[in-house]
């Protein structure tokens, strides 16, 4: 099965009920999130570039290292976060499109 179609963790799922909660104590509905498809950049950076705590997971900083790109900005920043992660992202998928058509 290929990385980024792998079903949702307990984890992923949860961390949609944690946004939905949150959601509703501020009287906002936002049952659409549960519809939503995720996918958590963590456990699928761990599924490609190996896991490197006791945890089974890997950090961001570290998923980009491994992934040979930069950190965007301030680690642990909204900013700098998020465009890592979109970056990294975007990488993997590259990464996993080449080596699925170097395999065909």
């Amino acid at each position: 099965m290929d990385w980024w179609l792998k079903a949702n963790t307990d984890e992923e799922d949860a961390f949609a009920r944690i946004l939905v909660q949150t959601a509703a104590a501020h009287g906002d509905p936002a049952d659409w999130v549960r519809g939503l498809d995720t996918r958590c950049a963590m456990y699928r950076a761990a599924d490609v570039y190996g896991a490197t705590n006791r945890y089974g997971t890997i950090s961001l900083a570290n998923a980009a290292a491994r992934a040979g790109i930069e950190f965007v900005g301030r680690a642990h920043s909204a900013a700098g976060d998020a465009a890592t992660t979109a970056l990294l992202w975007r990488t993997m998928s590259m990464s996993m499109s080449m080596s699925l058509s170097l395999s065909r």
